[in-house]
């Protein structure tokens, strides 16, 4: 629902998924950011021009949700369990869908992620539960 030609923040959506553990959508998203990771080079040469380079090298970000169910947490608790039995920890697909403001939908990957629960929700009284997680990946693919 762009507003005045603009994205807001209902615009999007955010999905999960692993090999292992499956789909997992995020419901009421209250924040997303992802920024690119570079390797910024610069060469100074003796012929007196200044020549920079910028390599991406991955992506990270984080995003907060209302806690709606049990799903974020027991995602992890998968991976918690994985881990401390020797599994193999699956990599994981984060899927971004916009709705533009002309109406159209882009959608971008980001693959090979870690991913990291960095709050799962401070419990208090009369308030919301919003849980916090953080991710890694390698690269950021368009798909549509």
């Amino acid at each position: 629902m762009p507003l005045v030609g603009i994205s807001v923040g209902k615009d999007i959506t955010v999905t999960l998924s692993d090999d292992v553990n499956g789909f997992i959508t995020i419901n009421r998203v209250k924040n997303w950011n992802a920024v690119q990771r570079n390797n910024k080079r610069e060469s100074i040469a003796l012929d007196g021009v200044n020549r920079y380079g910028n390599f991406p090298i991955g992506w990270e970000g984080s995003f907060e949700m209302e806690r709606t169910s049990a799903d974020v947490d027991n995602y992890f608790a998968a991976l918690e369990l994985a881990y401390q039995n020797g599994e193999n920890i699956p990599l994981v697909t984060i899927t971004e869908t916009i709705t533009e403001a002309d109406g159209t939908i882009s959608q971008y990957q980001f693959q090979n992620c870690v991913v990291q629960l960095d709050s799962s929700g401070n419990w208090s009284g009369d308030d919301y539960v919003t849980q916090k997680i953080s991710f890694s990946g390698s690269f950021r693919k368009q798909l549509i």
